[in-house]
């Protein structure tokens, strides 16, 4: 009786963590998609319109692409934490080497921001959705239907 409750116990456990699992290492819900940046500051300027209309962002799993003109960046994140705002960290490469990029993010239906630190320091995570500075990157991102 007592290993049959146990057995029961380990799967009810097993039961919730592995789709837990699961949701973190397919990325985070609702950032699937094609988007269009609707506004963007990058090194302290603001993109204009013009610029704007060439940039695409496709996320899928926990892989973001930014496409531009001439270029396309590429990363992962990862520890995405839901919040008021939510945290998360960009991975990418710079000279040859995987930096970490503290960020947060905000999803409301079709809209997403994103705010990230292009310093790899811990402790540069934005405090809120404004980019000041050149060491931080907000975008404003529209779901392509």
């Amino acid at each position: 009786m007592v290993s049959s409750l146990s057995r029961f116990a380990a799967f009810i456990l097993l039961g919730s963590v592995i789709p837990v699992l699961m949701a973190q290492s397919d990325g985070v819900p609702g950032f699937d998609g094609q988007w269009k940046p609707a506004k963007a500051i990058r090194a302290g300027q603001e993109l204009d319109a013009e610029h704007l209309a060439k940039v695409t962002v496709s996320i899928k799993g926990n892989s973001i692409a930014i496409s531009e003109p001439g270029k396309t960046e590429k990363a992962s994140f990862s520890d995405a934490k839901p919040g008021n705002p939510g945290t998360i960290n960009l991975v990418t490469e710079r000279d040859g080497t995987s930096v970490v990029l503290e960020g947060i993010f905000e999803l409301k239906g079709d809209e997403l921001a994103l705010c990230f630190s292009k310093l790899s320091e811990k402790g540069t995570r934005p405090k809120s959705f404004e980019a000041p500075s050149d060491s931080v990157t907000l975008l404003r991102l529209k779901r392509v239907k």
